[in-house]
């Protein structure tokens, strides 16, 4: 007689996901001589132990069996089923399952990260996103995939792309679609263990900034919002301006550049001032 699992095949772990019910089955049990007088199963933590669940009698002509637990069992544990049969004759025998695995908790959510840090990234226009993934975990079954997909930041469930399976790969380049500049999205990675079971994290948030700043005005010297017509020095170009503004985005710098006309940079290159709005440039180096 052979034992055989609805989760397995035989000769191998199972994986169940189902910690209260054991649920099993066996080819038909028989006896050419004298038949078969009985049947008992029990279920335990190693083979022919019957520890979980003790001997219970089952009526020999049924091929399978559907038992309630009193208790669920943990995550992680192993379970062994072993059928006994005996015959008129009175000899017995017995086989026991190969092990049930039960997994009834999702994998260990981990972090994803959109761009090369956990702040908000500004993703251009036409650029790819680029992310990445690690610390997901199950270790009672493992990871068997990954799916993605872009959602609201305000409202994650709301996803403006289709969930995307990627295999096991924990890295993403990807041309998004669909995105609206201004708005605010996360990219959500749902893993799944061998199992079917899933947990998801979201990365940080990120936005499509698809225009320039907006250019304020323009002044020469450093006294803020003031215009001079002459400046004494030789050796030095100051100016201040206006702060920009970006509707879809944030300012990380400002840079200044000195020509012979207007737009151009013949004189002094661009030369970053970072935050500050009034700039100085003497030779090929900057001072606030």
């Amino acid at each position: 007689m052979l034992l055989i699992f609805y989760y397995i095949e035989a000769g191998k772990e199972s994986l169940q996901s189902e910690s209260r019910n054991l649920k099993f089955m066996w080819e038909k049990i028989s006896d050419n001589e004298s038949g078969i007088q009985e049947t008992h199963w029990c279920a335990g933590s190693r083979a022919q132990k019957c520890d979980i669940v003790s001997w219970k009698i089952v009526d020999h002509e049924l091929k399978e069996v559907l038992y309630t637990l009193s208790n669920p069992l943990p995550s992680g544990s192993l379970v062994f089923i072993t059928l006994k049969s005996k015959n008129g004759a009175g000899m017995t025998s017995s086989i026991t399952s190969p092990a049930i695995k039960i997994d009834s908790s999702p994998p260990v959510p981990g972090r994803v990260t959109v761009g090369n840090s956990l702040e908000m990234f500004y993703l251009r226009d036409e650029e790819s996103l680029i992310a990445d993934w690690n610390g997901f975990s199950d270790k009672e079954s493992g990871i068997h995939h990954y799916e993605w997909a872009i959602c609201l930041r305000t409202w994650p469930e709301n996803c403006v792309t289709q969930y995307t399976e990627i295999g096991t790969k924990t890295s993403l380049e990807s041309k998004p679609v669909g995105l609206k500049p201004g708005k605010t999205y996360v990219l959500t990675i749902r893993a799944y263990n061998n199992i079917n079971l899933h947990t998801q994290a979201l990365s940080n948030p990120f936005i499509l900034d698809d225009s320039a700043p907006l250019a304020g005005a323009v002044f020469d010297g450093t006294a803020y919002d003031r215009d001079i017509t002459i400046q004494s020095s030789t050796s030095e170009i100051s100016a201040n301006w206006d702060p920009f503004r970006d509707p879809q985005g944030r300012l990380v710098e400002y840079s200044m550049c000195v020509g012979s006309a207007a737009s151009e940079c013949d004189v002094s290159p661009f030369v970053s001032v970072g935050h500050d709005v009034t700039g100085a440039i003497s030779g090929n180096k900057s001072s606030a």
